[in-house]
Protein backbone atom coordinates (compact mmCIF):
# COMPACT_ATOMS: atom_id res chain seq x y z
CA UNK A 1 0.00 0.00 0.00
CA UNK A 2 1.25 3.54 -1.38
CA UNK A 3 1.94 6.14 1.46
CA UNK A 4 -0.25 9.31 0.92
CA UNK A 5 2.65 11.31 -0.17
CA UNK A 6 3.41 8.57 -2.81
CA UNK A 7 0.04 8.56 -4.11
CA UNK A 8 -0.06 12.49 -4.85
CA UNK A 9 3.57 12.58 -6.41
CA UNK A 10 1.82 9.77 -8.61
CA UNK A 11 -0.82 11.72 -9.51
CA UNK A 12 1.22 14.69 -10.51
CA UNK A 13 2.99 12.66 -12.80
CA UNK A 14 0.49 11.18 -14.06
CA UNK A 15 -1.48 14.58 -14.77
CA UNK A 16 1.57 16.07 -16.37
CA UNK A 17 2.20 13.24 -18.73
CA UNK A 18 -1.51 13.04 -19.74
CA UNK A 19 -0.99 17.25 -20.86
CA UNK A 20 2.30 16.47 -22.47
CA UNK A 21 0.69 13.60 -24.73
CA UNK A 22 -2.46 16.25 -25.09
CA UNK A 23 0.26 19.31 -26.29
CA UNK A 24 2.47 17.07 -28.65
CA UNK A 25 -0.89 15.78 -30.37
CA UNK A 26 -2.28 19.46 -30.85
CA UNK A 27 1.27 20.03 -32.05
CA UNK A 28 0.87 17.14 -34.27
CA UNK A 29 -2.36 18.51 -35.92
CA UNK A 30 -1.25 22.19 -36.21
CA UNK A 31 1.90 22.92 -37.15
CA UNK A 32 4.11 25.98 -36.00
CA UNK A 33 3.85 29.17 -38.22
CA UNK A 34 3.61 29.26 -42.16
CA UNK A 35 4.15 32.32 -43.71
CA UNK A 36 1.69 32.25 -46.71
CA UNK A 37 1.15 34.85 -49.43
CA UNK A 38 -0.81 35.64 -52.63
CA UNK A 39 -0.20 37.74 -55.64
CA UNK A 40 -2.72 38.83 -58.12
CA UNK A 41 -2.51 40.01 -61.90
CA UNK A 42 -5.04 40.49 -64.92
CA UNK A 43 -3.32 38.47 -68.10
CA UNK A 44 -4.49 38.38 -71.76
CA UNK A 45 -2.73 35.31 -73.11
CA UNK A 46 -0.40 35.07 -70.15
CA UNK A 47 0.36 39.04 -70.51
CA UNK A 48 -0.49 41.14 -67.64
CA UNK A 49 -2.56 44.06 -68.82
CA UNK A 50 -3.86 46.79 -67.14
CA UNK A 51 -6.90 47.86 -69.54
CA UNK A 52 -8.96 45.32 -71.48
CA UNK A 53 -11.15 46.37 -74.16
CA UNK A 54 -15.08 46.05 -73.42
CA UNK A 55 -16.38 42.35 -73.59
CA UNK A 56 -13.17 41.07 -74.01
CA UNK A 57 -12.33 37.66 -72.15
CA UNK A 58 -8.90 37.64 -69.80
CA UNK A 59 -7.93 36.29 -66.83
CA UNK A 60 -7.34 36.94 -62.76
CA UNK A 61 -4.27 35.09 -61.95
CA UNK A 62 -3.85 34.30 -58.42
CA UNK A 63 -0.26 32.74 -57.30
CA UNK A 64 0.23 31.66 -53.77
CA UNK A 65 2.90 30.64 -52.01
CA UNK A 66 4.01 28.83 -48.37
CA UNK A 67 7.16 30.23 -47.73
CA UNK A 68 8.36 28.36 -45.45
CA UNK A 69 11.48 25.65 -45.85
CA UNK A 70 9.91 22.95 -43.57
CA UNK A 71 6.59 23.66 -42.29
CA UNK A 72 3.24 22.77 -44.36
CA UNK A 73 -0.02 24.61 -43.87
CA UNK A 74 -3.10 23.18 -43.15
CA UNK A 75 -6.92 24.19 -43.61
CA UNK A 76 -5.91 27.80 -45.97
CA UNK A 77 -8.72 29.51 -47.67
CA UNK A 78 -8.34 32.00 -50.34
CA UNK A 79 -11.16 34.28 -51.01
CA UNK A 80 -11.25 36.48 -54.08
CA UNK A 81 -13.96 39.24 -54.51
CA UNK A 82 -14.64 39.56 -58.07
CA UNK A 83 -16.16 42.86 -60.21
CA UNK A 84 -19.92 42.83 -60.01
CA UNK A 85 -19.92 43.79 -64.21
CA UNK A 86 -17.85 40.87 -65.05
CA UNK A 87 -19.43 37.42 -66.05
CA UNK A 88 -17.02 34.47 -64.82
CA UNK A 89 -16.35 31.57 -66.36
CA UNK A 90 -13.91 28.86 -65.08
CA UNK A 91 -11.76 28.21 -62.53
CA UNK A 92 -8.90 26.08 -62.55
CA UNK A 93 -6.37 25.45 -59.51
CA UNK A 94 -2.81 24.40 -59.34
CA UNK A 95 -1.90 20.50 -58.19
CA UNK A 96 1.05 22.29 -56.59
CA UNK A 97 -0.94 23.84 -53.90
CA UNK A 98 -2.52 20.56 -52.85
CA UNK A 99 -5.96 19.34 -52.45
CA UNK A 100 -8.21 21.99 -52.94
CA UNK A 101 -12.30 22.59 -53.21
CA UNK A 102 -13.74 25.22 -54.95
CA UNK A 103 -16.89 26.84 -54.32
CA UNK A 104 -18.79 30.21 -55.09
CA UNK A 105 -21.41 32.82 -53.91
CA UNK A 106 -22.45 35.43 -56.10
CA UNK A 107 -19.14 37.68 -56.98
CA UNK A 108 -17.18 35.77 -54.51
CA UNK A 109 -14.76 32.88 -54.58
CA UNK A 110 -13.88 30.34 -52.62
CA UNK A 111 -10.72 28.16 -52.54
CA UNK A 112 -9.93 25.66 -49.65
CA UNK A 113 -6.75 23.87 -49.58
CA UNK A 114 -6.32 20.59 -47.08
CA UNK A 115 -2.53 21.39 -46.80
CA UNK A 116 0.17 23.27 -48.58
CA UNK A 117 3.09 21.56 -48.53
CA UNK A 118 6.33 23.50 -46.87
CA UNK A 119 7.88 25.67 -49.94
CA UNK A 120 5.03 25.14 -52.00
CA UNK A 121 3.16 27.96 -54.62
CA UNK A 122 0.91 27.43 -57.45
CA UNK A 123 -1.78 29.61 -59.35
CA UNK A 124 -5.52 30.25 -58.93
CA UNK A 125 -6.89 30.92 -62.92
CA UNK A 126 -10.17 32.80 -63.06
CA UNK A 127 -11.46 33.01 -66.14
CA UNK A 128 -13.77 35.81 -66.64
CA UNK A 129 -15.23 38.17 -69.30
CA UNK A 130 -15.21 42.21 -69.26
CA UNK A 131 -18.36 44.29 -69.77
CA UNK A 132 -19.24 45.45 -72.49
CA UNK A 133 -20.67 49.04 -70.70
CA UNK A 134 -17.50 51.21 -70.66
CA UNK A 135 -15.81 53.49 -69.29
CA UNK A 136 -15.12 51.68 -66.11
CA UNK A 137 -12.88 50.01 -63.69
CA UNK A 138 -12.74 46.89 -62.31
CA UNK A 139 -11.49 46.34 -59.02
CA UNK A 140 -11.01 42.88 -57.49
CA UNK A 141 -10.05 41.70 -53.86
CA UNK A 142 -8.08 38.45 -53.14
CA UNK A 143 -7.27 37.34 -49.62
CA UNK A 144 -5.95 34.09 -48.18
CA UNK A 145 -6.47 33.30 -44.07
CA UNK A 146 -4.22 30.86 -42.21
CA UNK A 147 -4.64 30.26 -38.25
CA UNK A 148 -0.86 30.57 -37.40
CA UNK A 149 0.65 33.25 -40.53
CA UNK A 150 3.16 35.62 -38.63
CA UNK A 151 3.08 37.50 -41.64
CA UNK A 152 -0.19 39.17 -42.49
CA UNK A 153 1.08 42.04 -44.51
CA UNK A 154 0.86 39.85 -47.92
CA UNK A 155 -2.35 38.54 -47.24
CA UNK A 156 -4.28 40.80 -49.27
CA UNK A 157 -4.22 42.10 -52.24
CA UNK A 158 -5.89 44.96 -54.65
CA UNK A 159 -5.61 45.36 -58.40
CA UNK A 160 -7.76 47.41 -60.82
CA UNK A 161 -8.28 47.09 -64.66
CA UNK A 162 -9.27 49.44 -66.67
CA UNK A 163 -12.11 49.15 -69.78
CA UNK A 164 -11.69 51.76 -71.81
CA UNK A 165 -14.71 53.59 -74.50
CA UNK A 166 -13.36 52.57 -77.99
CA UNK A 167 -12.15 55.20 -79.22
CA UNK A 168 -10.78 57.56 -76.66
CA UNK A 169 -7.28 57.04 -75.05
CA UNK A 170 -7.82 57.72 -71.91
CA UNK A 171 -3.81 58.08 -71.35
CA UNK A 172 -4.28 60.99 -73.61
CA UNK A 173 -1.55 60.59 -76.34
CA UNK A 174 -0.82 62.73 -79.05
CA UNK A 175 -2.99 60.95 -81.50
CA UNK A 176 -6.49 60.80 -79.59
CA UNK A 177 -5.88 64.08 -77.62
CA UNK A 178 -8.34 67.10 -78.25
CA UNK A 179 -6.37 70.30 -80.15
CA UNK A 180 -5.66 73.15 -78.02
CA UNK A 181 -8.64 75.63 -77.25
CA UNK A 182 -7.02 78.95 -78.13
CA UNK A 183 -9.03 82.56 -77.20
CA UNK A 184 -8.93 85.00 -80.08
CA UNK A 185 -6.98 88.16 -79.32
CA UNK A 186 -8.97 91.04 -78.48
CA UNK A 187 -8.25 94.77 -79.30
CA UNK A 188 -6.68 96.87 -76.78
CA UNK A 189 -3.22 95.94 -76.53
CA UNK A 190 -3.58 92.28 -76.95
CA UNK A 191 -3.24 92.47 -81.10
CA UNK A 192 -5.32 90.47 -83.24
CA UNK A 193 -5.02 86.81 -83.58
CA UNK A 194 -2.34 85.73 -86.45
CA UNK A 195 -3.91 84.94 -89.72
CA UNK A 196 -1.80 83.09 -92.14
CA UNK A 197 0.53 84.96 -95.06
CA UNK A 198 -1.38 84.15 -98.05
CA UNK A 199 -4.30 85.77 -96.01
CA UNK A 200 -3.13 88.39 -95.10
CA UNK A 201 -1.46 89.17 -98.09
CA UNK A 202 -5.16 88.47 -100.30
CA UNK A 203 -6.97 91.16 -97.68
CA UNK A 204 -5.42 94.31 -98.97
CA UNK A 205 -5.46 93.66 -102.30
CA UNK A 206 -8.87 92.42 -102.20
CA UNK A 207 -10.01 96.06 -100.33
CA UNK A 208 -7.93 98.33 -102.82
CA UNK A 209 -9.76 96.58 -105.78
CA UNK A 210 -12.67 97.78 -103.94
CA UNK A 211 -11.61 101.06 -103.37
CA UNK A 212 -10.49 101.58 -106.76
CA UNK A 213 -13.41 100.37 -108.52
CA UNK A 214 -15.85 103.07 -106.16
CA UNK A 215 -13.64 105.99 -106.49
CA UNK A 216 -11.60 105.55 -109.43
CA UNK A 217 -14.23 104.63 -112.28
CA UNK A 218 -14.13 107.33 -115.12
CA UNK A 219 -17.56 109.26 -116.09
CA UNK A 220 -18.95 107.87 -119.05
CA UNK A 221 -19.91 109.81 -122.06
CA UNK A 222 -23.31 109.33 -124.03
CA UNK A 223 -22.02 106.84 -126.26
CA UNK A 224 -19.79 104.59 -124.43
CA UNK A 225 -20.17 101.70 -121.77
CA UNK A 226 -17.36 100.46 -119.86
CA UNK A 227 -16.51 96.82 -120.19
CA UNK A 228 -14.81 95.27 -116.75
CA UNK A 229 -12.00 92.34 -118.31
CA UNK A 230 -10.55 91.97 -114.52
CA UNK A 231 -10.66 93.47 -111.22
CA UNK A 232 -8.07 95.56 -112.32
CA UNK A 233 -9.13 97.36 -115.70
CA UNK A 234 -11.83 99.24 -117.00
CA UNK A 235 -11.54 99.45 -120.82
CA UNK A 236 -13.56 101.97 -122.49
CA UNK A 237 -15.13 100.61 -125.63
Amino acid sequence: MLLPGIKLRVSVLASLAIFLILLSSAQAAYPPEADLGIEKEARIGGVPVAEVDPGAAFDYVITVTNHHPTHSAPEVMVTDKLPYEVAIGSINVSSGLGESAVSRSGDLVYVRFDLIPAGGSGQIIISVTAPEEAPTTLYNIANIRYGNDPNPGNNRVTISTYVPLLGYDHLGSAAARPREFREPSRPGGLGLPKLPERVKTALPMAHAKSRISQFFVPPLRNSQTLEFKSDEDAVET
